[in-house]
């Protein structure tokens, strides 16, 4: 019983801390807001409101983004329903992140489970810690994004395996107990399995990869496991509710293979006129990146938005620990299956991401999270078990795991809320700018029979304006219904570009075409017209300036950001 009080206590520890690290501050850190995560939040108020995304398609499998290019599984989605309607629609984009927090506390919770099930409860200690630490699933788990759902997937979809009864590790020798398989965790399994292509794209190579792997390595176990007619019948049930719930997306994206593959195909390696010799050498080489020190400790993503300044995607006391779990797991291969899929993990997490022209990437490749915590928890298992023998070292290697371990994860963190909560070029990226111009005007947008929102892009101011009308409706809270009923202008420019722009929708127009605003001036002279405008777009003289939008106080001088200046008949 004190063993349990204790079990119980470090798990509720390590999730108290999971849960601290992110949800605390959520609806503000990061600062900002980016397009993937209002057009969950959006959706999921349309879909609450009307039963229709805000394109109008009713209780959809797959949800149009932002153009031909870009539609994504519903999954996310549909998860923040439930707290759009618990927060309202002034919270959308807590609402949207939510869903993405608990998936990473669960993911924590998992994994702990796991390991405690195949490799005992110190390992799933350090396993279930380090990954807590982990300043990549810290910020893909406080991020609004469909992607944020992958740690979660194969954690889950082991342990419920490892509940239906399934030996994880293999038979010892000498082991004659029957492998008796539960039908309703096995049910439960193939749920799992079969909801993973409706998270993100990347699943869908990367589940099926590690299923025909797994089956391999168990290969021995399954005449023993189909002798027995209940264990046939756990099967079939799992087998048929894989059926049942992948038959829809089978069906969709066949049915739509251009348009529901459309982003894949246009982010891919292989795609039309590209030699095969060519596509084939970058996407080893995009294989090997993923293991690469650049992209693990030194600078992580490539992309700016997702990079903690001065942090890789993985904590650097993980440098020793990993080959330490490595050598352990050799010399203990023969003792247990695990480590097979564990090695198999760690291998094919990257398979989504290579093939693509921006690889490695953070979301693509973050159904590797896990992995590498878990090999490195086993070099701390196999450390401090060399060390419980010699008395001189038990106490030297815990206090340096122990200091090197807090030191460098609140390091990383710290990292993490400075980036993303005072940097100011991250601020901007994140166009904070817009959100607080937007705020400002949220009470009176109404009054006005014209809004005119600058999509005014400047590298060298870092004026970012990405799809900014998807900001529109989340911060002015534009009700789903009312902007089905606009009428809109979509373009695309160039005619072949991959994503949309919206240039006008109901009373809003989005553009700085010289043409769209001298139809301001001309065709609304004698009316009320808003403008939420960059600094030069719009001539101010004779015009009456109500607001400036200037930088957050993070530095010593202030830049105007946006204008708000109003034209009265």
């Amino acid at each position: 019983m004190g063993d349990r009080k204790v079990q119980a206590a470090t798990v509720a520890a390590l999730l108290a801390l999971a849960g601290a690290t992110r949800l605390i501050d959520l609806n503000h850190m990061p600062a900002g807001v980016l397009p993937d995560e209002a057009t969950h939040g959006y959706d999921a108020y349309s879909i609450l409101q009307t039963g229709k995304d805000r394109w109008g398609q009713s209780w959809p499998v797959f949800l149009e983004g932002f153009g031909r290019m870009d539609y994504r599984p519903a999954l996310y989605t549909y998860l923040v329903v439930p707290f759009v309607a618990l927060l309202g629609p002034g919270h959308l984009v807590l609402a949207a992140r939510v869903p993405a927090a608990l998936c990473g506390v669960a993911t924590i919770g998992c994994l702990y489970w796991l390991v405690w099930r195949t490799c005992g409860r110190r390992v799933a200690f350090w396993a279930a810690l380090l990954l807590t630490l982990s300043p990549w699933h810290l910020h893909v788990s406080r991020y609004g994004h469909e992607a944020s759902l992958t740690p979660l997937i194969l954690p889950l979809a082991l342990l419920t395996l490892s509940l239906a009864g399934w030996p994880l590790g293999g038979r010892r020798a000498g082991d004659t107990t029957p492998v008796r398989l539960r039908r309703s965790w096995m049910a439960l399994f193939a749920l799992v399995v079969g909801l993973s292509p409706y998270v993100y794209a990347s699943l869908k190579l990367f589940v099926p990869a590690m299923l025909i792997v797994g089956a391999l390595i168990h290969r021995r176990l399954w005449a023993e496991v189909l002798r027995r007619r209940e264990n046939r019948f756990a099967l079939l049930a799992g087998v048929a509710v894989f059926a049942i719930v992948i038959t829809p997306m089978a069906w969709l994206t066949f049915a739509e293979w251009d348009k529901i593959n459309a982003r894949a195909q246009n982010v891919s390696l292989f795609h039309q006129g590209q030699a095969l010799t060519g596509a084939l050498g970058q996407c080893a080489a995009n294989w090997t990146a993923h293991f690469g020190p650049k992209w693990l400790f030194l600078q992580g993503s490539e992309s700016v938005l997702g990079r903690t300044a001065g942090v890789g995607q993985l904590n650097w006391y993980m440098l020793p620990l990993v080959p330490i779990g490595l050598a352990a797991m050799w010399s203990g291969r023969k003792q247990t299956r695990i480590y097979g899929i564990l090695i198999a993990w760690l291998v094919l997490h990257p398979a989504a991401s290579a093939l693509t022209e921006d690889a490695p990437h953070m979301l693509r490749a973050a159904c590797g999270l896990g992995s590498f915590q878990w090999i490195a928890a086993v070099g701390v298992g196999a450390m401090v078990s060399w060390a419980d023998r010699r008395s001189w070292a038990r106490w030297l290697i815990g206090m340096s795991l122990i200091a090197c371990v807090a030191g460098n994860a609140t390091g990383s963190i710290r990292r993490y809320y400075r980036t993303f909560g005072s940097d100011v070029r991250m601020l901007r990226l994140w166009q904070v700018d817009l959100r607080d111009a937007l705020l400002s005007i949220r009470d009176r947008w109404r009054d006005y029979d014209h809004i005119f929102i600058s999509d005014h892009r400047s590298d060298e101011h870092l004026w970012m304006s990405d799809h900014p009308y998807i900001h529109v409706l989340l911060f002015l809270h534009v009700d789903p219904a009312e902007f089905h009923a606009w009428e809109k202008r979509v373009t695309y420019n160039p005619p072949d570009a991959p994503f949309h722009t919206v240039q006008r929708m109901g009373p809003f127009s989005l553009s700085t075409v010289p043409a769209v605003l001298a139809e301001y001036f001309q065709d609304y002279r004698n009316q009320s017209v808003l403008f939420v405008v960059r600094p030069g777009d719009v001539d101010t003289e004779n015009l009456r300036v109500l607001d400036v939008i200037c930088d957050l106080p993070v530095e010593a001088h202030y830049e105007t950001r946006f204008e708000i200046i109003e034209l009265a008949p």
